[in-house]
């Protein structure tokens, strides 16, 4: 507020930049609000934004276009169909006023959001024409088969709907996009077994083995992910190892008395001995991010405490 009212006290600024730094106000204010999970009060910052910009006439283009795409992705999140497609058609128009290479990204950022929005109306169809579409845009399509293409798509549309099982309010629905999300990842994962991809592969089995953690399905989990490290260790591939470790330690957690829970900080400090110093920071990471889905407070803190001695060394 204070910001706003020096900017309307200022008489130096002329009217239509007075209302694009207005407008900058309000979507930095929209910006607070969505990381505080404040949904309405964001989308009425940003709807506030649209107001002073419309007065703007030409111009503030990369202010128009985020709050078009923020208002598009709030609308998802509201189920408002009809507005959201919208949004994010205004939002792909503005974009084209932007120079390559950053006409690239923003276009593929409008089109992985309304990929999302169709996949929130379980219209996969449409989700992966456009997930194609991102594909062609990122110059890939042409290098790849069709088979790979295939594949590819499919891991995307994994990944969108498992991280739209992330921001579900209840955790009924977070599961039903989980297990939508299985689906995918387990047909990306025997497309690129079939071409001999086997590090996407194993990179898609990893996606489902955590999709099944979440979902809880431990035993499920514990198995493929047994299978998993194996080929990880014959392919000596560092990364996927330790991704694949991470998962193991939660999966071990789950099955974990709270009086054992030592023994499981006790085998991470473990194997992090045994993982190359490139890959811990990735391993630690990926550990904390599965913990934080768990709601461990506790251990997130001791892996925190592993991650800054990382950094000190």
């Amino acid at each position: 507020n204070a910001a706003e009212n020096c900017l309307l006290a200022d008489s130096s600024i002329s009217p239509i930049n007075r209302d694009i730094n207005l407008s900058r106000i309000y979507i930095n204010r929209g910006i607070t609000f969505k990381n505080l999970r404040s949904l309405g009060n964001a989308a009425e910052s940003y709807e506030k934004a649209m107001k002073i910009l419309e007065r703007v006439g030409d111009g503030a283009e990369r202010e128009k276009f985020s709050v078009e795409l923020n208002l598009a992705i709030l609308r998802t999140r509201f189920r408002d169909r009809k507005r959201a497609l919208t949004g994010f058609e205004n939002a792909e128009k503005l974009a084209s006023n932007f120079d390559e290479p950053e006409r690239k990204e923003l276009y593929i950022k409008v089109l992985t959001n309304k990929a999302q929005l169709f996949l929130e109306f379980h219209e996969v169809e449409i989700a992966r024409d456009i997930i194609g579409k991102i594909t062609a845009i990122d110059g890939k399509s042409g290098l790849h088969s069709s088979k790979e293409k295939k594949a590819r798509i499919n891991a995307q549309l994994g990944q969108l709907i498992a991280h739209m099982a992330e921001n579900q309010e209840s955790r009924q629905h977070a599961n039903e996009h989980l297990i939508h999300a299985l689906k995918f990842f387990s047909e990306a994962a025997s497309t690129y077994e079939e071409i001999e991809l086997s590090r996407d592969a194993i990179t898609q089995r990893i996606n489902h083995a955590e999709a099944l953690i979440k979902l809880k399905r431990i035993d499920q989990a514990d198995n493929e992910l047994k299978n998993i490290h194996k080929s990880t260790l014959l392919m000596n591939d560092a990364n996927l190892t330790a991704s694949t470790v991470a998962k193991l330690l939660v999966v071990a957690i789950l099955k974990l008395d709270e009086q054992e829970k030592d023994r499981w900080i006790e085998a991470v400090q473990m194997a992090l001995k045994k993982l190359s110093p490139e890959a811990r920071p990735d391993f630690l990471e990926d550990l904390e991010s599965q913990l934080r889905w768990m709601g461990s407070e506790h251990l997130i803190k001791r892996i925190q405490e592993f991650r800054r001695q990382e950094g000190h060394n």
